[in-house]
């Protein structure tokens, strides 16, 4: 196997390892200021870690909520925290 798709691989798998964590990771954003500037940006993070694993045909490796609702939710949470930072809700005067 080429040592390049080794690595390209590695990766994947490794981000695959870490997209089920995207809950904790929100709601570690939650005491920092502004709240859904940062939410928005660790979705945004673990967003680019799934498009990654799932473009390295990583499958997760383990869920902490079961698929495909993970995923599921995962989508909707970032779709409302984009709608809600759209509106000002969380802008640049909170």
């Amino acid at each position: 196997m080429d040592p390049v798709l080794k690595v390209m691989l590695s990766i994947a798998y490794g981000l695959a390892a870490a997209f089920p964590f995207w809950p904790i990771g929100l709601l570690a954003a939650l005491p920092t200021r502004p709240i859904l500037r940062y939410m928005t940006m660790v979705w945004g993070l673990f967003l680019v870690c799934w498009l990654l694993a799932r473009g390295g045909y990583a499958p997760p490796l383990f869920t902490i909520i079961p698929e495909p609702y993970s995923t599921y939710l995962f989508f909707l949470a970032g779709i409302m925290l984009i709608m809600l930072l759209v509106m000002r809700w969380g802008g640049p005067g909170e």
